[in-house]
């Protein structure tokens, strides 16, 4: 008679860098004027609604800051918006 073995566990973890850029449409942020795209810094991007994005089963994730935020938000004519960190 043959004897089932034990089930083999294997454990894998990875560290990888990620340029992480994401786009939506916000209606409410419609706009007319002299300029077809606003470009937000840090500090006027950080006033405006972004995705609570997350990495499912994810560890640990870190936003990269050297000397300052590393964000930037843009902001088309028709709403979309395309947020980059």
């Amino acid at each position: 008679m043959k004897q089932d073995s034990p089930p083999v566990v294997v454990l894998c973890s990875y560290t990888i860098d990620v340029f992480f850029r994401q786009s939506w449409v916000d209606e409410r942020l419609k706009f007319k004027g002299p300029m077809a795209i606003l470009r937000l810094n840090n500090l006027m991007a950080s006033k405006i609604w972004t995705p609570d994005t997350f990495f499912h089963n994810g560890k640990k994730s870190v936003a990269h800051n050297m000397t300052m935020p590393n964000k930037l938000l843009r902001i088309k004519e028709e709403g979309t918006l395309l947020y980059t960190m």
